[in-house]
Formats: structure tokens, sequence, C-alpha cells
């Protein structure tokens, strides 16, 4: 991959590669931006350091965690009443 100058990358869409890349390896995240769906359970992926959390994610532009929480929850709600309704076919998980 090309490595560009630093003012020209975009910290949350690294944030969000940097926390897909560690769920897909088998570790935890550092930004808990990846979310998962298993039978009736929806939530976060494992993070690390949760303590730092909202600073790490403040630091970088991020919205707080407890916000986002809230607007992945609504997303999930919206596809799964899509799916009940049968709009959209459920995702494999």
């Amino acid at each position: 991959m090309k490595q560009l100058p630093s003012n020209e990358i975009n910290p949350i869409n690294l944030a969000y590669l940097e926390d897909r890349v560690r769920v897909n390896t088998g570790q935890p995240q550092l930004y808990e931006t990846q979310f998962y769906r298993e039978g009736d359970h929806f939530g976060p992926r494992p993070i690390e350091d949760e303590i730092h959390l909202d600073e790490r994610r403040q630091a970088i532009g991020l919205q707080s965690f407890a916000d986002y929480k809230v607007q992945m929850e609504e997303i999930d709600k919206q596809h799964q009443t899509a799916i009940a309704s049968k709009k959209i076919s459920p995702t494999p998980s």
C-alpha cells in the first residue's frame, strides 16, 4: 500500500481499519468500532484497555462510545425490523 503524508490520512478511517484487522485476527479492538449479532445478542466485539477507550476515541475525532453504541443499536434495530418484514435477507454470521 502506498504511504501517504500524515495530513492526507483520516485517523477515523484508520481506527475502523485497525479494529477490523484486530477482530479478524482474534485480537481485541482499540476503538470499539466493530459490532456483531449472534442470535438475539447484538454488541461490540472485545475491547483492549476499556478504561481509556473514550480518550482514544476523542483523540482521533470519534464520538463517545456511549453515543456510538446507541447509534449502532438503532441501526441494528432497523435492520432486524426489515428482516422481520422480509424486506431484506439476514446477513451471515
